[in-house]
């Protein structure tokens, strides 16, 4: 998935300053659940956030963030 981030940041560095397009997401999975949706039975959240999600580009290992679209869109429908 490495070329995702580097194909992302060659677009993107310099168009938003306080962006942090790095390997690493917002979004951790806690334990073996594989997912950031994941909510335990007794309604717990099985992931943890960032703590500031609007400056990352990737809300997990390969999806965007919604600002992450937000900059996509931006390039494809100037």
């Amino acid at each position: 998935l490495g070329f995702l981030h580097n194909l992302f940041f060659n677009l993107f560095v310099g168009s938003s300053p306080n962006l942090r397009i790095e390997r690493q997401s917002c979004c951790e999975a806690i334990g073996d659940t594989g997912n950031c949706a994941a909510i335990s039975g007794n309604g717990q959240p099985l992931y943890t956030l960032c703590s500031s999600p609007r400056q990352h580009f990737f809300w997990d290992v390969v999806h965007p963030s919604d600002h992450g679209w937000k900059l996509v869109s931006k390039i494809l429908f100037k």
